[in-house]
């Protein structure tokens, strides 16, 4: 019954996970996969037999006893896999995570979609595989248990053990060489706590110092979700300059120029980054969307909606950048970039064009002390004033992350007077914002980001920001943060009350780019 039935069943229901389209992408993954669901559910059923099943049909060595019970531990391990796979596909995340202290109370059922009639039809459900379990079988019951008297001919064991075995080889030495493609499948099981040998392949040189991780990018990544619908090219230039680890705590008596020039912005004084680290936060400002989605990006070559859509429109693009930490070329690998003191020279050879052309330059500013940085913001400032071309170029200065995810936002926008905007706004919203705003894109804002419109009225907003390996939900009004560590525990701060629906529907929200819509 367990290796008949029971298998056919187990092996249909663990396909539910593909709902989270983490899929093999090479003959190596696929390789990996089939070893592992294999050798994984096989050991969960061979479990199940030998500890809950043999232990009472010793006890009660009756025949209908051991076709109820069978049939009953059977469906019970079925319902867990479908479960656990329902709730892997909404936020990947397993049932084991920090999702069953919120299942512990029955109010938040409804918070995982779980209503009554989806409750009622999954109780008809398993009556009517109890029904075809009795009828269809019995003949497999009565094989299984002469087959078992036997161990000779007990070869799908021996199997389920070399597949098991093997499984946790391949991924020791994929996770010894950077994991990728192999380590996260390993997320689509249920408890499975695959093998790593650190410390031995540390021992050996056979793994990096740091702690790879478990890489859950998804097979297909769907940005922008609809084809772009925009009706206009740039009006006006635009000069994005990003300073590394920039909190909004700064020292402003480090920063005389940066202050004046922000008397003459819109300051956004609640303004966000998506990431805790230099890659991250740039990747949340440029695509719009939560670093978890950036192995995704970097792999399949997408590029940020926002630029793709200048290079649509041919609009000039140019990167300067100080000394130090550059992630733009993870994203924009064919793409060169000049020193900050060739942007005077740069504008000063392009002058003519540059009076009709609109253009892009991104500056990242790095290394260095932030008195330094604010001396670097006003040459480039200054060399705009030179050309004439202030009136003519919206202008942002923002941070790449810090560690409270806080950073400074000022843009100069023409046409829009200076303000002081508390409401909470993210790096998520601010290219967004350019592409409704100056390209006239008709798409839903979801279509290509996480974001809002940096000009929509205030509301409460929960904020994703981070990867699997520390992700944190804010909440804009009360202000509370609802994190998650990379042993995948929920830690609440700010509030006594969490509305644990909204952080749920921001976590649901954060993988739909892995959907198709």
């Amino acid at each position: 019954m367990f290796f008949g039935l029971g298998w056919a069943l187990t092996s249909f229901v663990a396909l539910n996970y593909f709902q989270s389209m983490i899929l093999p992408q090479s003959f190596g993954g696929w390789l990996y996969f089939l070893m592992t669901f294999i050798g994984h559910y096989g050991v969960m059923l061979s479990l199940t037999y030998f500890l809950l099943y043999a232990p009472v049909i010793l006890i009660f060595p009756t025949y209908y006893v051991s076709r109820i019970w069978s049939i009953i531990l059977i469906l019970l391990l079925n319902m867990g896999i479908f479960f656990d796979s329902y709730l892997f596909g909404r936020f990947h995340f397993h049932a084991d995570s920090f999702l069953w202290d919120i299942l512990q109370e029955e109010k938040n059922l409804d918070v995982f979609g779980l209503t009554p009639v989806k409750l009622s039809l999954l109780a008809l459900v398993t009556l009517t595989l109890f029904v075809v379990f009795w009828i269809r079988g019995e003949n497999l019951w009565r094989r299984m248990c002469a087959r078992f008297s036997n161990p000779i001919k007990n070869w799908y064991l021996v199997l389920i053990f070399v597949f098991f075995t093997t499984s946790h080889l391949i991924h020791m030495f994929s996770y010894a060489e950077g994991g990728g493609p192999i380590t996260r499948i390993a997320n689509l099981f249920p408890l499975n706590f695959p093998i790593r040998a650190k410390s031995l392949l540390k021992e050996h040189g056979m793994i990096a110092l740091e702690d790879s991780g478990m890489n859950q990018k998804n097979a297909k990544l769907y940005y922008p979700a609809n084809s772009m619908n925009c009706s206009k090219a740039m009006t006006k230039n635009v000069l994005l300059i990003m300073i590394d680890q920039w909190s909004s705590s700064w020292d402003k008596t480090q920063t005389p120029n940066i202050n004046h020039y922000a008397k003459h912005s819109l300051n956004f004084i609640n303004h966000h980054s998506g990431g805790f680290n230099s890659q991250d936060g740039y990747f949340s400002l440029m695509y719009s969307l939560p670093p978890i989605y950036s192995t995704s990006a970097i792999e399949e070559s997408i590029k940020p909606a926002f630029m793709a859509q200048l290079e649509r429109n041919k609009t000039a693009v140019s990167f300067f950048k100080t000394d130090g930490a550059y992630p733009a070329q993870a994203y924009f690998p064919n793409s060169t970039a000049s020193a900050i003191t060739e942007i005077g020279p740069y504008l000063t050879q392009r002058k003519e064009s540059l009076a009709t052309d609109h253009f892009l330059m991104q500056v990242y500013l790095s290394g260095g002390q932030l008195l330094e940085k604010d001396q670097q913001v006003k040459d480039i400032l200054n060399s705009f004033m030179a050309q004439g071309l202030v009136e003519q170029t919206i202008i942002i200065v923002t941070g790449s992350f810090s560690d409270d995810l806080t950073t400074p936002l000022f843009v100069i926008w023409p046409g829009k007077r200076p303000a002081v905007i508390s409401k909470f706004t993210s790096h998520y919203d601010v290219l967004s914002t350019l592409m409704l705003e100056e390209m006239k894109c008709k798409n839903k804002m979801l279509d290509i980001s996480l974001g809002k419109n940096l000009f929509a009225p205030d509301s409460r907003f929960q904020y994703v920001s981070g990867n699997y390996h520390h992700l944190v939900v804010m909440d804009s009004e009360d202000k509370s943060t609802a994190s998650i560590d990379d042993t995948s525990k929920l830690h609440v701060k700010g509030t006594k009350n969490p509305d644990l629906k909204s952080v749920l529907d921001a976590l649901n929200r954060m993988t739909i780019f892995y959907r198709p819509r």
